[in-house]
């Protein structure tokens, strides 16, 4: 498009009284500024023009320039600002899409918007939004804006920033299975919302069904153990199962079935972690004692750990058998820990090893999940 017939068109614009046909002028010039069909020396005069229509008394006119710009990511960001910084209707299109927009100018909008909740929720619907902006939505505590924010895969929300919704928004069982559901939560989070659905559980149990109390105690911590290394699953860092391990420890939460649970589920870092805090000695050693191929070195760390004597011999045949097989581990749950029940069953283990029954029921406590 020339120069002339530029300032034509926007001439016409201008004169033109028909909302509707001047939206779609203002389509025509924003589809041909994103296509780069102008001319060097018509850019200049294309971004005035576009400066000037964000700033048009009609609403239509600047909600088409927002839908037209919100994904072109080369046009000067004091329009986008400007379509940004508007009301609700205009800004959301940018608010959502455009890679404009910088941190710093999303954080600026969420404070100056009055909690407005359509600017706020669009900025929680962007790819990859920053843990920075997420933790400042979250910072408003509006409950629909954040349960946005959590369904939103690609959002980046701090473990600081998993806490918070925690702490602001515990009664809200909608906005708590969301974050559940989204998964990677942080270890401390995972703690605390085990904590209340364990105390939940055993009231029902002892409201409703009048169990006894201690068993009600028994079930919680089985429930709280299984659920807590169900949260390991999801290849989590070596150095994270460290200091959740320690924060356990710390707690008097980290108890000899949980390690057997572990031990399981094939959780072999915990296991190894685990033994070692019980046993007070670095990870490294506990490593080279269960991974010697020695029975007497498993039997050992047991010892050092103080684990149940009861149980060496049984965990053993559970390790051996799980390392042994690990070619299958690529199966899926069911299907492995199904496999690694059958061949100690197959080889007699549950007739002649004590206490290879509580290990079944663990292992098929696996092969559920």
């Amino acid at each position: 498009m020339c120069k002339s017939s530029l300032i034509k068109n926007f001439q016409i614009f201008r004169r033109e009284p028909s909302a509707e046909s001047r939206v779609g002028l203002v389509t025509n010039i924003c589809t041909e500024y994103r296509q780069h069909l102008f001319k060097d020396s018509e850019q200049d005069i294309v971004e005035e023009i576009l400066l000037l229509l964000s700033g048009d008394v009609e609403k239509k006119i600047r909600r088409a320039l927002s839908d037209s710009l919100k994904d072109c990511d080369f046009v000067p960001r004091n329009i986008i600002k400007k379509l940004a910084n508007d009301e609700a209707f205009i800004a959301m299109p940018v608010l959502q899409f455009s890679k404009v927009l910088t941190d710093q100018d999303l954080k600026d909008i969420i404070d100056c918007c009055d909690g407005d909740i359509d600017k706020l929720s669009s900025i929680s619907k962007r790819q990859n939004l920053s843990s920075a902006v997420s933790d400042r939505i979250i910072k408003v505590s509006n409950s629909n804006v954040v349960h946005i924010l959590i369904n939103n895969k690609t959002a980046h929300i701090s473990e600081s920033a998993q806490g918070e919704i925690f702490e602001t928004f515990s009664n809200h069982p909608t906005i708590i299975g969301a974050l559940i559901e989204r998964g990677s939560l942080s270890f401390s989070v995972a703690e605390k919302m085990l904590a209340i659905v364990s105390k939940e559980i055993g009231e029902k149990l002892v409201i409703d069904y009048g169990v006894n109390h201690n068993l009600v105690k028994k079930i919680s911590n089985n429930i709280r153990e299984e659920v807590t290394l169900d949260i390991l699953s999801d290849n989590v860092e070596r150095t994270k199962i460290h200091d959740f391990v320690t924060d356990l420890h710390k707690q008097n939460k980290l108890t000899h079935s949980m390690v057997l649970r572990s031990l399981c589920k094939k959780e072999f870092s915990f296991l190894e972690m685990g033994l070692a805090r019980l046993a007070g000695i670095a990870s490294y050693n506990a490593n080279k004692l269960l991974y010697s191929g020695d029975k007497k070195g498993f039997e050992a760390l047991f010892e050092a750990a103080k684990m149940p004597a009861a149980m060496v011999d049984a965990g053993w045949v559970v390790f051996t058998t799980l390392s042994n097989n690990a070619k299958y581990s690529d199966e899926s749950n069911s299907l492995y820990f199904r496999r690694i029940t059958q061949i100690i069953m197959r080889e007699r283990y549950d007739e002649f090893t004590p206490n290879m029954d509580y290990f079944l029921s663990l292992l098929n406590n696996s092969v559920d999940a």
